[in-house]
């Protein structure tokens, strides 16, 4: 597969994630629509069936084992967008506190990818992708007000795979298998009324391991997807109902807050080499990230707010090589710290939450080691988009949950261009934050 080739693939790539980010700014759009038609939120019972559907977007990591532990490869990535529908069904305990349960389609566009020609010679492809899964989960949350639900989740989703290989002179085959997994995950929902709801969640499955050569080779696959909702309730009988109003929070101030995230970065390839053309995507570092932020934010009027943060973390989210003979040998690509300016505006759909889209610029740093030993490191820059939402807690803590998504800018990894590497990731952000009032 030549450079042409990748390209058009990297654009194919990126254009899915327009259309995602299309969907989320509909999505952003609907407490605007509903503001427009003067539908208040309410305060009646979380209790009743539900039906839903989201889009998002996210990235897988595998492991390879050859050997039974002799070579280890940690990892092999993937990345696309997502969409899903819901059915679920809550119930409101008591006052602050909601249970229930899901069970949910998706289907994707996350794949992996691995192509190359030699001239004169023949080319070569592979290809891995998530089609669909489905999942079974319960969750359970805490209502910081009427009409905001934070909550955890738990459960089971089976993956299916499809995929293809082609060698050029010999043809071309294609594959089918299946692996389910553990899904846990974060939300937070926001009533905006007339029985709508719209939830950011952020989800981490970890499948079991796949044979694909028994006793030789097997594979360890983890998912970090986020996907932005909307449901429709049918309100039912029974359940308690909230006591508490919302909090009239002021969102005016600076702002301190600390931060952990989960996700993936994916780092494709594209080797030009003489009469040698490649493109991989990728290697893949998950992982976490640990930080604090900073920030102002300006509360305009009753719906809308503008601000700026600047974010430091710490991140673990690596790519690591092994071979176990006797002592060991490694080579990593370890991602050591990351620094992030983005600007966002706010929509308020109740006076104590408020739904933003972010961008900005982000710095990240990464050390080659063999041996052990470091032999050089890379700055990173790119752009970082996404979409959030905050809700306070009190009147001067709030509680957030954010999806961002990163594209650095291309590295020139031998020169001469030769061979080329381009990273992205995918991460979900939770953050605690304190405002300082004016």
């Amino acid at each position: 597969m030549n450079s042409l080739t990748r390209r058009t693939s990297f654009v194919s790539r990126r254009s899915s994630w327009l259309a995602a980010t299309s969907a989320v700014v509909l999505a952003f759009a609907t407490p605007t629509f509903a503001a427009d038609l003067d539908i208040k939120p309410t305060s009646e019972s979380w209790t009743g069936v539900y039906v839903g559907a989201a889009v998002g977007a996210g990235a897988g990591s595998t492991t390879l084992d050859a050997g039974s532990g002799v070579f280890e490869l940690d990892g092999i990535g993937a990345e696309g967008v997502l969409w899903s529908a819901a059915l679920g069904y809550d119930y409101q305990v008591n006052a602050r506190w909601v249970v229930g349960g899901m069970l949910d389609y998706t289907g994707s566009s996350i794949e992996t990818t691995l192509g190359g020609s030699i001239t004169g010679t023949g080319s070569a492809g592979y290809d891995l992708t998530a089609d669909h899964a489905f999942s079974i989960l319960g969750r359970a949350g805490y209502l910081t007000g009427p009409d905001t639900l934070v909550y955890g989740l738990a459960g089971y989703t089976r993956q299916y795979y499809s995929g293809g290989l082609f060698v050029s002179g010999l043809g071309s085959t294609s594959y089918e298998f299946d692996t389910g997994g553990l899904t846990v995950g974060a939300g937070i929902e926001n009533r905006i009324g007339n029985n709508m709801s719209v939830k950011l969640e952020y989800r981490y499955t970890d499948f079991d391991d796949v044979d694909i050569i028994p006793t030789f080779l097997g594979t360890d696959t983890v998912s970090h997807t986020v996907r932005l909702g909307l449901n429709y309730k049918f309100g039912m009988e029974g359940g308690a109902e909230p006591e508490m109003s919302a909090i009239a929070y002021d969102w005016t101030g600076f702002l301190i807050g600390i931060e952990a995230g989960l996700g993936a970065n994916v780092t494709s390839f594209d080797i030009n080499a003489g009469p040698l053309n490649a493109d991989f995507t990728g290697l893949s570092g998950e992982g976490g990230t640990i930080g604090l932020r900073v920030g102002y934010d300006h509360q305009i009027n009753d719906t809308w707010v503008v601000g700026a943060q600047f974010a430091g973390r710490l991140t673990n989210m690596d790519v690591e090589a092994e071979l176990n003979l006797g002592g060991g040998a490694a080579a990593a690509i370890d991602e050591q710290y990351q620094f992030a300016l983005t600007g966002r505006v706010g929509y308020l759909t109740t006076p104590d939450t408020m739904w933003y889209a972010l961008a900005g610029y982000q710095w990240s740093s990464i050390d080659f080691n063999v041996l052990g030993a470091t032999l050089g490191s890379i700055d990173r820059e790119g752009f970082v988009v996404g979409a959030g939402v905050e809700t306070a807690l009190t009147e001067n803590l709030s509680i957030g949950l954010e999806y961002r998504y990163v594209d650095y800018n291309d590295v020139d990894i031998i020169g001469a261009g030769v061979a080329d590497a381009l990273t992205s990731s995918h991460t979900g952000m939770l953050s605690l934050n304190y405002k300082f009032r004016p």
